[in-house]
């Protein structure tokens, strides 16, 4: 198994592990309390891609690091909302890309334009939460356990240009079931830590998708006291699709990744 599935995979299963020893913490006050909370995070990733692409039966290679993604990138926007109210968040992610590059098939040069939409959506629910330490009376810090369940949409246009040869191009869109897990934690009044993690696919649409992020966050007023947070993090996506077969193939088989900086704003 390639490194980043096992990586998504051993994330998510450390996070699992943690359930258990909830037992019955509960706090005296914190999210599970009070009405609609919502939050915006718009952010920046700086992706590299590692993997293969089929276009009309034409496979190529769609390997790039960020800074060749970023020296091509047409346009760009990267955005997440949350809203929640007790213990449930509805949540919504979306990417879009412009993405070119300069690959190879065979001893052929290739470029390949790739058009990426992708939208994560579904709901979180806090399932328990666990006393780290009690850093100071008025700060204890908790631990906050959230399964995540739903749906994760792709849209993928794809340009490939061999070179002396005719461009190909398809699109393809489609949806896959998603299961995870979130854990989150102040480490200071003003530091957080948070980890996510996802695996999905199952057939449905995809063979297999997984998603792993992994963030450092500093709280500060904005608007009012600690409602903004800047995160640092770093942010890496698989997905494994194909659909027809010999000239009508399409396919991706590719890794997403890179560190990300973003601002969390709530209300």
């Amino acid at each position: 198994m390639p490194l980043y599935p096992r990586l998504a995979a051993a994330l998510l299963a450390a996070a699992l592990a943690a359930t258990p020893a909830a037992a019955a913490e509960e706090p005296a006050d914190g999210l599970t309390q009070g009405g609609w909370r919502f939050n915006v995070a718009p952010y920046v990733w700086f992706i590299s891609v590692e993997g293969d692409m089929t276009i009309k039966g034409l496979e190529s290679e769609v390997d790039a690091s960020f800074s060749d993604i970023w020296n091509n990138l047409n346009i760009g926007f990267f955005g997440r909302v949350e809203a929640q109210k007790g213990p449930v968040a509805i949540y919504g992610d979306v990417i879009y890309a412009d993405l070119e590059m300069e690959n190879s098939i065979g001893p052929l040069s290739v470029d390949a334009d790739i058009d990426l939409l992708v939208f994560d959506f579904g709901v979180a629910y806090e399932a328990a939460r666990v006393l780290l330490s009690d850093y100071g009376r008025d700060f204890p810090i908790w631990l906050t356990i959230e399964p995540m369940l739903g749906g994760r949409l792709y849209n993928v246009e794809g340009d490939l240009k061999p070179q002396r040869l005719a461009k190909v191009s398809e699109s393809e869109t489609w949806v896959d079931p998603v299961i995870g897990l979130r854990l989150m934690s102040d480490l200071t009044p003003n530091w957080n830590v948070r980890l996510r993690g996802d695996v999905g696919g199952f057939g449905v649409a995809s063979d297999l998708t997984w998603q792993a992020m992994l963030g450092v966050g500093y709280s500060f007023g904005l608007f009012g006291e600690r409602d903004a947070t800047a995160i640092f993090g770093y942010r890496a996506l698989y997905d494994d699709y194909q659909t027809g077969s010999g000239a009508d193939k399409f396919a991706v088989d590719a890794t997403f990744h890179g560190p990300l900086l973003g601002l969390s704003v709530a209300f």
